[in-house]
């Protein structure tokens, strides 16, 4: 494939992706500074555990989590835009029908398969944005918890936690959402790859 003849817009590309890593990070950082606000209230607790160290809030290890997930969100972000190219028409104009497949891949891990090549880019995108919009929730949850009342989130972590671990009730809580996001987010994910192709790209699902 020559440079003239490119499946996708390498430069809004990279410009994509970069908007990705910025907007990550704003909604983590803005997610961190209001966990440390909603803390100054005397009945507050940090509620995610891989974000605390001896029963207590660690501002480092958290943002060491932070920088973790940002790197490997973008580096999902980065292959579904990368592989724009492999994406179907039909699943473009349904992305909340193509997670409802028993080809579903929701690792993104094989990209190469050609059982789910044609939807897997655009689940790494809304996986990705997904996590920044859980980060946004989380931001949201802490400033309810800040004005005196009970964060629902955060409800949620603990109601799920008393039925089985702290550790596995945010797992499951919070995964819940953050699936749950990805699926909802997914038409602005097919937005972004469909912006990347050009009408002669374009090619019907693979049955």
């Amino acid at each position: 494939m020559s440079a003239e003849n490119t499946r996708f817009n390498f430069r809004n590309a990279l410009l994509l992706t970069a908007g990705y890593a910025l907007a990550y990070f704003a909604a983590s950082g803005l997610d961190l500074w209001t966990t440390v606000l909603a803390l100054h209230r005397p009945d507050a607790a940090e509620g995610n555990v891989f974000a605390t160290s001896s029963g207590a809030y660690d501002n480092a290890r958290a943002w060491l989590m932070t920088d973790a997930a940002g790197v490997l969100m973008t580096m999902f972000f980065a292959m579904g835009i990368w592989y724009a190219d492999r994406m179907s028409v039909d699943w473009l104009k349904r992305p909340i029908r193509s997670f409802f497949t028993w080809r579903f891949n929701p690792l993104f891990i094989d990209f190469w398969s050609r059982r789910t090549r044609d939807r897997a880019p655009l689940h790494a995108v809304s996986f990705a944005i997904a996590f920044a919009a859980l980060r946004l929730l989380a931001a949201g949850n802490n400033l309810i918890i800040a004005a005196g009342y009970a964060g629902p989130l955060g409800v949620a972590v603990r109601e799920v936690g008393r039925a089985t671990t702290p550790a596995m009730g945010l797992i499951l809580a919070m995964g819940a959402v953050y699936i749950a996001l990805a699926v909802l987010l997914s038409p602005l994910g097919a937005s972004l790859l469909q912006s990347l192709r050009s009408e002669s790209d374009l090619r019907p699902a693979t049955p």
